[in-house]
This record gives structure tokens, C-alpha cells and sequence, in this order.
């Protein structure tokens, strides 16, 4: 019964909070449950002080019910009489996907009293009518529930959190006492109750200032969560006894106790596994401490200076975890440079880690859990982005081009194009690119070879102004395909493509030049 009442009641709250959305600080005046059968009726009785709207709702599973409520003056308010009354709505549910039936009044301004809800059943199974029914009011006393500070907290045993409420009024308080519960969620069970204070010395800022607040060391269960419920006990002026609770929108987890450590970074190195002199991994070494044999996922991450992520490392995963053996050892996280050039990424990097542990909670299901991280950021060394594994040649992305007079008769003789490369290697290269017109037909293909130093070089490429002039072509000219690669000579001379041996670029555009220009 307990178990059926509770689902009613969240039921009950869960709706309310879909039909009024202030009504997420509605106070909790009174909830009843119980069975009824074929035309019995059933009544209960609470108290509502001064407050601005009153609900009542009634959730019930199989048959059909309904409630109708008499207020202080014994005055009968059903569903015709609310028809009628601009200041009472009304309202019948349809059943949900659980088959669960419902009604609520809203009742604006209710004359403070005692209450009567009488409930009848008109039809009814066999085994009868399970029904719960929930009392709220709204713009009573607590009206701001922040619960726990932050909102939502994930904390490990042992820490501090503080919990606390502000009255909306104390007009029609004689006395009142506040406590936090918090519940476990899925069990029917208070594992802790806070007292609230309002006087200056627990957290709650000035005394009598309406703010109630008190600190609690976290000593409940690991790997579980937690529901705050804000319970106000206290007489009225009038000297009416009087009991609300408010749902705090905040949750607590505790986190499991971790028995993976980060005990920090103890080394940094990189690796050329290609031989070539650039950097093909950059490899942190990370001291980690286990004191049982744990399933975990390792995570690393490297940071940019514009704090953006470059590159992941990720060492099992939430269904392959990582097994950890006991003891102290050394996890190398590997990073894989071989997008670093083409993204121009240079350090120092900013690097983090953290432990995502697999545990089972106690009813046996596999949960998984922030564990262990780094402490303290750790940042690499400086590296520039051409330290790490890139084209043999390529271009640096600096381009011109001239027209030049051979034999000074103030006609141009060739059309020169220039572009500056990067080379790994000594030795002789080919560089090759076709002229285009404006309309994008080709005019002339040029070829060179030349024998240049490692390093930064520039290269270029002649186009005769003859073949300018044939064409009857005027600028501006474009250069497509544009090729550097490393010339390796065969018995029949020819040149050999080496995978990262050559760049290209393009497209470029000339300067503005006539086809008259140029010398015929």
C-alpha cells in the first residue's frame, strides 16, 4: 500500500507541476491513500491556513471515482458547483500510459480551516479502487526552496553541503520550525534530516531575515542518489497547529568511493616511428594507484592556448573497460600527431585525464562513475607545428609572379611564376603547372628541374610570351596543378612519385596582363 500511495503522490506532484509551473514551490499541506469500494465513500480532513490557491488531486488506479470537498463553513464545492465559480477550477484526467485515472480543484483564495474531502467510488474491480489524494498550497510560507547549494550536486562521503529555504511570509506564523529530509531515491526511507536555522550563525546570513539554512557533512551511501524534501512544522497566530513539505528541485549524488588515484604526471616524451625526424606521438606517462583490481576507461585530453581540445586519448571504453591491477603503475597516454601540421597546432598543451570507473550498485546493475582525475593541469613543451610529421615538400603559401623584358625592347619575353616551398631533403626536384586564361583554357605547361638545399627555397616556373601571344590570350592568367616532387633519374629518365615526396597547389591568379604584352 505504502509503495501504491507513493507512486499516486508523485503522480499527483508530477502533474500539478505540468499544469502550474509556479507550482514547483507548492507546499505540501496533507496526502492521504487508501482502498475503497462500490458506492462507499471515504472521508479525511486537513487544515489550510492563509495561503492564495489551494490543490487538491486525486489519482486513482481501475474503477471510476471522484472527490467533492466542504470548506470551514461546511459549504459543498463538486465539480457543478466549480462550473459556477470563477475562483474554483475543476478539472477530470484521462488515464495515463499506467492506466492511472485523476482529478484536481484549484482553489483560489480558500477560507482558512479545516477541510473535509469525502471520496466515492461508483464503479469498482473486485480487488477495489486504489486511490491517493495530495494537498498543496501555494504563496504560503516557503515560496523559495533552493535546496541544495548548487542546485544539483555531485559530492564525494565526507564533504559539506549546504541546504536552505526562504519564507515567503511570517504575517500568520506564531512559531516554525524547518528541517531538510533527504530521501533515497526509490526507497521509502529518510536517511538524514537537517535542521534549518534563521539565526545568524548557520550559513543563512542575517538573523530573522526569512532565510533558513544549516551545513551537512555527507555520510550516506556511496554510488547512490538522494531527494531533498523541505518539511515546516509550527502554530499559526490563531494558534492552529500547521505542516507543509516542499519537493526541492535539487538532487544529490554521492559518488562512489574511488579506489583509482591519478597520483600525477612523471614524464613526457615523444617518438619518430618513422625515422624521419618528426614527431609521430607525443606520450604522457601518468602514475596511477589502484587499491583493488578496478574496471576503468582512461581519457586524456590535450588543449590548445585557445583552450579548445586538438586531440583525444581514450584506452577502453563503457563496455571494453580497462582493467587496472592492483598497485601502483605507469599508463602511457598516447597522442597521435599526424593531424597536427595540417591544423598548425603548437604547444605547450594544455593536458587532463580522468578515470571513468564501472561499478555495480548494490541491487546488481552496472552503473558508471566520474572516478580519479589530475589534480593539477600539466603542460607540455613548447613545440612548433612543423616539429611534427608532415610533407616532405610543401608549399609555405607565398606566390608572385612578373612579367619580364629579356632583351629590352619593352615586350615581355617570359611570364615568371615564383612560389616559396619547404624541403625536408637535399636533391633535385621537377616542378611542373599549367597557364590557363581568364576563360580557364589552357595556354602553356612549363616544367622545370632544379637541385635545391632542405629548407625554405623558392622555385619558379617560365611560361614563353610566344605562346601568350599565339593564343591571343589577356589576363589575368591562372596557374592550376602547380607540382614540386622529389626527381629521381631511371634509365629512361622519368620522374617518380614518393607518396609524401610531393605537393601541389591549385589554382593562382596572375597579375592583369594584355596579350600585346608580350613579345611575338
Amino acid at each position: 500500500m505504502r509503495r501504491i500511495r507513493n507512486i499516486l503522490i508523485v503522480a499527483v506532484f508530477m502533474h500539478c507541476l505540468f499544469i502550474q509551473n509556479s507550482f514547483i514551490y507548492a507546499e505540501i499541506i496533507a496526502g492521504f491513500d487508501g482502498t475503497i469500494f462500490k458506492k462507499d465513500i471515504k472521508a479525511h480532513s486537513f487544515y489550510i491556513d492563509k495561503c492564495d490557491e489551494a490543490y487538491v488531486s486525486i489519482f486513482f488506479s481501475g474503477g471510476e471515482s471522484e472527490i467533492v470537498l466542504y470548506n470551514p463553513q461546511n459549504k459543498k464545492i463538486d465539480p457543478m458547483i466549480a462550473e459556477k465559480d470563477s475562483d474554483i477550477e475543476y478539472k477530470k484526467l484521462e488515464p495515463n500510459e499506467l492506466a492511472v485515472k485523476g482529478a484536481y480543484y484549484i482553489i483560489k483564495n480558500p477560507l482558512p480551516g479545516e477541510w473535509k474531502i469525502e471520496v466515492s467510488c461508483l464503479e469498482s474491480p473486485k480487488e477495489g479502487v486504489h486511490y491517493g489524494i495530495e494537498v498543496s498550497a501555494e504563496g504560503g510560507f516557503i515560496v523559495d526552496v533552493k535546496g541544495l547549494v548548487p542546485k544539483s550536486v555531485s559530492c564525494n562521503v565526507g564533504e559539506e553541503l549546504l541546504v536552505s529555504a526562504r519564507l515567503g511570509t511570517t504575517a500568520h506564523i506564531k512559531s516554525i520550525e524547518i528541517v531538510a529530509d533527504i530521501e533515497k531515491l526509490g526507497k521509502e526511507e529518510i536517511v538524514k534530516t537537517v535542521s534549518l536555522y534563521d539565526d545568524g550563525s548557520h550559513f543563512d546570513g542575517q538573523e530573522g531575515d526569512g532565510v533558513y539554512a544549516n551545513k551537512f557533512k555527507v555520510n550516506l551511501l556511496p554510488s547512490s542518489h538522494y531527494a531533498i524534501i523541505l518539511s515546516a512544522r509550527g502554530i499559526t497566530k490563531d494558534n492552529n497547529q500547521f505542516s507543509r513539505a516542499v519537493f526541492s528541485t535539487s538532487y544529490l549524488e554521492v559518488m562512489p568511493i574511488s579506489p583509482v588515484h591519478v597520483i600525477g604526471v612523471v614524464s613526457e616524451e615523444t617518438k619518430d616511428t618513422e625515422g624521419d625526424g618528426f614527431i609521430d606521438q607525443i606520450i604522457i606517462n601518468v602514475k596511477i594507484k589502484s587499491e583493488v583490481k578496478s574496471s576503468v576507461m582512461l581519457q586524456g585530453h590535450l588543449f590548445d592556448a585557445k583552450n579548445k581540445v586538438i586531440d583525444s586519448y581514450i584506452k577502453g571504453h563503457l563496455y571494453d573497460t580497462f582493467m587496472l591491477d592492483k598497485g601502483i603503475c605507469d599508463i602511457p597516454f598516447i597522442f597521435e600527431t599526424g593531424r597536427y601540421f595540417e591544423h598548425e597546432s603548437e604547444g605547450p598543451f594544455k593536458f587532463t585525464t580522468s578515470i571513468l570507473l564501472k561499478i555495480l550498485d548494490e541491487e546488481g546493475n552496472l552503473e558508471f562513475f566520474s572516478g580519479a582525475v589530475l589534480d593539477k593541469d600539466y603542460f607540455t613543451k613548447a613545440y612548433k607545428y612543423t616539429d611534427f610529421q608532415h610533407p616532405y615538400v610543401y608549399f609555405t603559401g607565398k606566390f608572385n609572379d612578373k612579367g619580364l623584358d629579356m632583351d629590352g625592347d619593352n615586350k615581355y619575353d617570359i611570364l615568371r611564376f615564383s612560389a616559396e616551398v619547404s624541403l625536408t631533403f637535399d636533391g633535385d626536384y621537377l616542378v611542373g603547372a599549367t597557364l590557363k586564361d581568364k576563360d580557364g583554357k589552357d595556354i602553356y605547361y612549363a616544367t622545370n628541374k632544379v637541385n635545391l638545399e632542405k629548407g625554405i627555397q623558392t622555385v619558379s616556373l617560365d611560361f614563353d610570351g610566344k605562346e601568350i601571344v599565339k593564343k591571343e590570350s589577356d589576363g589575368p592568367y591562372r596557374i592550376n596543378n602547380f607540382l614540386i616532387y622529389k626527381y629521381i633519374g631511371t634509365p629512361k629518365d622519368k620522374a617518380v612519385f614518393f607518396g609524401r615526396e610531393i605537393a601541389s597547389s591549385s589554382r593562382y591568379t596572375t597579375e592583369k596582363y594584355n596579350s600585346d604584352d608580350f613579345r611575338k
